[in-house]
């Protein structure tokens, strides 16, 4: 996975030593101690995952997630968080467009797929905004943000 990349003016910008102000800034509902986990392991480069500060015309509108689920075929999961102030204005669907481009063109792959749990209505209207297609819904499938199991929509994309 590429370090930086921008497509349709969303630069995406992998999460480096210099980045805890900004990770912390696009994890906004995590406790303080979540969001230094999450830096410390970002910051081990994992081969098979990747969390990316995204702005649109310089400024952060949220963060981006790559997940290689099988490297062979290739498939990949992607996930994304718009802070909450700039919700509702399309960078959630431009986000998961521009990284599903760079996924598709950039890492071969063969399949994407996002995982949004049932109830997360926003999210799921925003996938619907998407060309990805609800592929199926799976029970227990996710968690919830108190970590309680969910059912999830899965929505796919297939190249």
């Amino acid at each position: 996975m590429d370090q930086e990349f921008t497509i349709n003016d969303y630069n995406f910008k992998m999460v480096s030593e210099d980045d805890f102000g900004d990770l912390k800034t696009v994890t906004e509902g995590f406790d303080a101690s979540g969001q230094k986990r999450l830096f410390e392991w970002s910051l081990t480069r994992q081969s098979w995952y990747g969390i990316y500060v995204v702005r649109h015309n310089k400024k952060i509108v949220g963060r981006f997630e790559i997940k290689t689920v099988n490297g062979s075929i290739p498939v990949y999961e992607a996930g994304n968080q718009v802070l909450e102030s700039l919700r509702n204005l399309g960078h959630g669907a431009g986000m998961i467009t521009a990284g599903t481009e760079y996924i598709r063109d950039q890492l071969g792959a063969r399949r994407v797929q996002c995982v949004v749990a049932v109830d997360n209505k926003s999210s799921n209207a925003m996938m619907r905004n998407t060309e990805y297609t609800l592929e199926a819904t799976l029970k227990n499938y996710s968690l919830t943000v108190a970590h309680d199991p969910c059912d999830a929509n899965i929505y796919s994309m297939i190249f």
